[in-house]
């Protein structure tokens, strides 16, 4: 599996995609809700757009060890149920990014469990680059 296109789903279940090491592509762009170890070890995956996510549950991207960027797009802070979210990806080490609405910028970075990613944390505006926006 390299790529998955879901346009309307809503949720993804808990280790729905993990171990697939060869995904590089995911269009969820109505799913709001990402179960425990949801894409953990998608050893590919680099880039994850989450347009309408809510919540991130545990070790959502536990492993992902290419995963460089993530861009939360909706208008609300997207709740992350456990601080082990990005273990073992290039966001836990320093070197990937969190993209958030410029308007949420603060307040992710004070939310319970974004604290330990705070400082890759950055507004969506100033990367259009990386986030089309």
């Amino acid at each position: 599996l390299t790529s998955i296109d879901l346009p309307n789903a809503t949720s993804i279940g808990s280790y729905a995609f993990s171990q697939c090491y060869a995904l590089t592509s995911i269009g969820v762009p109505a799913a709001t809700w990402f179960g425990t170890n949801a894409f953990s070890a998608c050893s590919a995956l680099t880039t994850l757009d989450l347009p309408s996510a809510t919540v991130l549950n545990h070790n959502a991207f536990f492993g992902c060890k290419k995963l460089t960027s993530i861009i939360l797009r909706a208008n609300q802070i997207c709740t992350l149920s456990g601080d082990l979210a990005f273990y073992l990806t290039p966001i836990e080490n320093g070197t990937g990014y969190i993209y958030v609405p410029r308007s949420l910028v603060t307040e992710y970075r004070n939310a319970t469990n974004w604290a330990a990613v705070a400082e890759q944390i950055r507004a969506i505006e100033d990367y259009p680059e990386i986030t089309g926006g």
